[in-house]
């Protein structure tokens, strides 16, 4: 026993399995392309790891830091590269093989992570390139490039993981075939002639067959069981689309050619932000033999309790350089030179050390030294046979804080050491 037919329109939906290229593979994937390389390239001119040498509290003493570039690190500079090539490669196989994508995203991931872990070592990598005895007890850190670095090992992977996302495939819907539900009318029976029998008619003789109904709806008439969307149009011959896509690549070009006139047309940065203290520092004017000058808690006079901020500023000391030498007249002159990681450091710590100097000697024994960006002179002479007669001057510029010590055995002249300030301070 046969079952009969299920009627047009209440069986299931076929579909067509049509391959997509979303606006997503077509925009996104070459933006961040573009800008993982961009990224790449210029983070090959900026420092990615410094290194600090000192004591718990660097700045109490004169610590040294050295800056490395990456191809200062010659071990860790070939596997990035490579690294990086590797990602470029997976971006031109998932463009060029649509059904590698999920492959090669895969595996730009699990490269990504490799490369991101060679960058963090990186402190390792310039400890040992640069021969630090582990007594100095080594403090590497990470700087901008490394983490422009990183953005742009992130930026590829995107660019991988938006070719992956259109390897999918949209289904459009196409009508049922044709199935009728009715078996067709037999062919009409003509009865043969006899002598007897009179010929039919010639229009009845000739009459056409009944119309065969038909249970297919029309797809003008939108029928019911199957979708009646238009035909899949691909994304370029798309109005809405294809003016996004232009509309990004204008947008990328102008962008790109922006960030190159600024990079080509900015002005030379301040040496306190480009050179090293070393390079800073005024070479000392005396008659006698230069002198390690003491330590700041020394100069400062960091001895009561009220020296605790001092102190805890000390933390986010970089680096310090410091000199000193003897005058003619038996003057002693220190100049140190304190680098912070941020210019709002810089300036609490200075305004801190206002502060604690100001309770030290009083309203009378401070001045302040407007042509030196705000700077405070502070005098004051220690009662006694063995007293002594001591300036000090606290100015800051960026992210370096100036601090200018003279002592004598009788009297200082605020203005001898007020031309030493000035003199480092225009410097920087």
């Amino acid at each position: 026993m046969s079952h009969p037919a299920p009627p047009a329109g209440k069986g299931p939906t076929p579909v067509l399995q049509r391959p997509e290229v979303p606006l997503v593979a077509a925009v996104l994937a070459p933006v961040f392309a573009l800008s993982g390389v961009t990224s790449l390239v210029g983070a090959q001119v900026l420092p990615w790891v410094s290194v600090r040498t000192g004591d718990m509290f660097p700045g109490l003493r004169p610590a040294t830091v050295g800056v490395w570039h990456l191809h200062d690190l010659a071990g860790a500079t070939i596997p990035l590269h490579i690294g990086w090539a590797g990602l470029l490669g997976l971006i031109v196989v998932a463009w060029v093989r649509p059904s590698w994508r999920r492959y090669a995203f895969r595996a730009a991931v699990g490269l990504s992570l490799v490369l991101t872990f060679l960058i963090c070592d990186l402190g390792q990598a310039a400890i040992e390139a640069g021969g630090y005895q582990r007594a100095d007890h080594p403090d590497a850190s990470l700087q901008t490039g490394a983490v422009l670095g990183m953005f742009g090992t992130a930026a590829l992977v995107l660019s991988v993981a938006a070719l992956a996302r259109s390897t999918g495939h949209r289904q459009v819907a196409t009508p049922p075939p044709y199935v009728s539900n009715q078996t067709p009318p037999a062919p009409p029976t003509v009865p043969a002639r006899t002598p007897q029998t009179a010929a039919p008619p010639a229009a009845a003789a000739t009459a056409p067959p009944p119309a065969r109904e038909t249970a297919a709806p029309s797809a003008a008439a939108g029928g019911e069981g199957w979708s009646a969307r238009p035909v899949w149009v691909p994304w370029w011959r798309r109005r809405g689309p294809r003016t996004a896509a232009i509309a990004g690549a204008v947008v990328t070009v102008v962008l790109l050619a922006t960030t190159v006139w600024m990079v080509a047309h900015r002005p030379a940065p301040p040496p306190w932000r480009t050179a090293t203290l070393d390079e800073l520092i005024i070479e000392p004017t005396g008659v006698g033999p230069p002198v390690t000058p003491p330590d700041i808690a020394e100069q400062l006079d960091l001895r009561d309790g009220d020296a605790a901020s001092v102190l805890f500023g000390l933390t986010g000391v970089q680096q310090s350089v410091g000199k000193g030498w003897a005058e003619a007249d038996g003057t002693f002159v220190t100049i140190m030179l304190l680098r912070f990681g941020f210019p709002d450091s810089a300036e609490r710590f200075a305004a801190t050390c206002v502060q604690h100097l100001q309770r030290q000697v009083g309203r009378s024994g401070a001045a302040d030294l407007p042509d030196l960006g705000g700077a405070s002179a502070f005098t004051s002479t220690t009662a006694g046979a063995g007293g002594v007669a001591r300036v000090r001057i606290i100015a800051h510029r960026g992210d370096v804080v100036v601090l200018v010590t003279e002592t004598a055995s009788s009297t200082v002249s605020t203005g001898h050491a007020h031309r030493y300030a000035r003199e480092q301070y225009h410097r920087l």
